[in-house]
């Protein structure tokens, strides 16, 4: 089986997309099928000096063309959200184009603008679904009569696909997963923090991944502030993020006093499973206000907790409860910092209690790699509508 897949990303980035990406393509050619990633030229200079394969660990290589395509992204601040529009209009256009003229069995993209111009051209399309927006459902609806599947991370978005029409049949839920080996690693968490230059004498929590609103990094933010207030001997690591995010996090800090947050900003994706081991605790902080991470949302980063073997602290959303529950982590109250604080004082105090919890969360986890991920959309792929 021959898979194109259509993808307007740069590669490498430090985008959750292009790393979803990158290790779905990789298991499809783990499991012995030509898999061809498609996506833009982009002017990021990384983008060329960087192996793709080695910054995001994906042993088994596919072949990745890039379009020479008009990059926009650096006009942003002058045409604003146009040139963001154009960017993905552009790369659809030469993205269907390129494909017309294959002989793939199976088109995959999560990009609806480019399988709308290849809608009456092929029938052999599979839209992935991250996050319903009710601007865009004319797009789902007129593409699903090309589509063999259409794959959804969530429940959440499943129900909504149903409630506009699109039949149940040709939906199918895959949560996203995780390489458990590449953060199941070898290693201390004495030997972890003296990697990291973090401190050995106190309890670490700690958040991987973006600062966006929606994450729910105020609330992460306040539960901080109410654990340094309680003079507990725990610090709150924060990694990632934007450079202006995280100095309106500062901002905060400074103004509130809070002492015990550490803000480290964009690290490397390799050192992630460092800074897993290196924690007592992994925190998620999802807001309940928002759609996107109230139902859609399959955060990678809480596979990658469940496989680092570490107690979860977590937020009890719709989304968030489709994976886990109060036997495999600690569930708080979405958007109330007292709540949050209060889970990760629990999951402090009790040892035999946490690893009870991690021993669970491990074993769940065993189903959720990118290989059993593929060979679940592949096996839908394969039966009649």
């Amino acid at each position: 089986m021959k898979i194109l897949y259509l993808a307007n990303i740069r590669i490498p980035s430090d985008k959750g997309e292009s790393l979803q990406i990158m290790k779905m393509c990789g298991a499809f050619a783990s499991l012995g099928y030509f898999i061809e990633l498609v996506v833009p030229r982009r002017r990021s200079v990384r983008s060329y000096r960087v192996d793709p394969f080695e910054f995001y660990n994906i042993n088994t290589k596919f072949k990745i063309t890039r379009l020479i395509t008009i990059d926009l992204m650096p006009w942003q601040k002058i045409f604003g959200h146009l040139a963001f529009k154009l960017n993905y209009w552009l790369f659809a256009r030469l993205a269907s184009l390129y494909t017309r003229l294959t002989d793939a069995d199976v088109i995959y993209s999560r990009d609806w603008r480019t399988l709308q111009l290849l809608r009456r051209h092929k029938a052999n399309l599979i839209f992935e679904l991250h996050e319903f927006r009710a601007k865009d459902i004319w797009a789902y609806q007129s593409i699903e009569p090309a589509c063999q599947k259409i794959v959804v991370i969530t429940e959440g978005l499943r129900k909504k696909l149903l409630e506009i029409k699109i039949p149940a049949s040709k939906i199918v839920v895959a949560p996203d997963s995780v390489d458990i080996d590449e953060f199941d690693i070898n290693l201390t968490r004495s030997k972890a923090r003296f990697l990291l230059n973090l401190p050995e004498d106190k309890k670490l929590v700690i958040y991987t991944g973006h600062l966006y609103k929606w994450k729910g990094i105020d609330t992460l933010v306040e539960a901080g502030s109410i654990l340094d207030k309680n003079n507990l001997e725990v610090k709150l690591v924060l990694v990632g993020g934007q450079e202006f995010q995280v100095q309106e996090i500062k901002s905060k800090i400074l103004a509130d006093n809070i002492s015990n947050i550490i803000l480290l900003g964009h690290r490397p994706y390799s050192e992630m499973p460092v800074f897993l081991k290196a924690a007592d605790v992994l925190v998620l902080s999802d807001s309940s206000k928002h759609d996107i991470s109230r139902e859609y949302t399959s955060p990678l980063k809480l596979f990658q907790y469940m496989a680092a073997k570490k107690p979860i602290v977590a937020p009890a959303t719709e989304a968030i409860k489709e994976v886990l529950s109060e036997d495999n982590s600690y569930l708080f109250e979405p958007d109330n910092p007292a709540s949050l604080a209060e889970a990760i004082m629990a999951s402090l105090a009790s040892e035999s209690k946490s690893k009870n919890k991690v021993k669970k969360a491990w074993e769940l986890v065993q189903g959720f790699t990118w290989v059993k991920r593929v060979e679940k959309i592949l096996t839908a792929i394969s039966s009649k509508p």
